[in-house]
């Protein structure tokens, strides 16, 4: 988790693959909904968004009140996306 906290959103390729490889060595971490909100917002920047929207409905089935999985659900279930720099993770800031 450190390293996928320290990439950030800056490499989104390595962020998804971070976030990923985690989730396959420790399923059950408490950790898991931060991977999901790194991975779901990697998908986004790397303009997948029909992986990220299937992402996020995973995210929020398995951890339906954490605050990373609430924010994945704001941002592309309850407003989806029409086009990626629409709405969203995407917009420019």
């Amino acid at each position: 988790m450190a390293e996928l906290r320290e990439v950030g959103l800056e490499d989104p390729e390595l962020s998804l693959y971070l976030a990923r490889e985690a989730d396959a060595r420790f399923p059950a971490s408490p950790a898991g909904a931060e991977r999901g909100w790194y991975e779901v917002r990697a998908l986004v920047d790397l303009k997948r968004t029909a992986e990220a929207v299937a992402r996020a409905r995973t995210l929020v089935e398995r951890y339906p009140e954490n605050p990373f999985a609430l924010d994945v659900a704001k941002h592309l279930l309850t407003n989806p996306m029409t086009d990626p720099e629409e709405v969203g993770y995407a917009k420019a800031h």
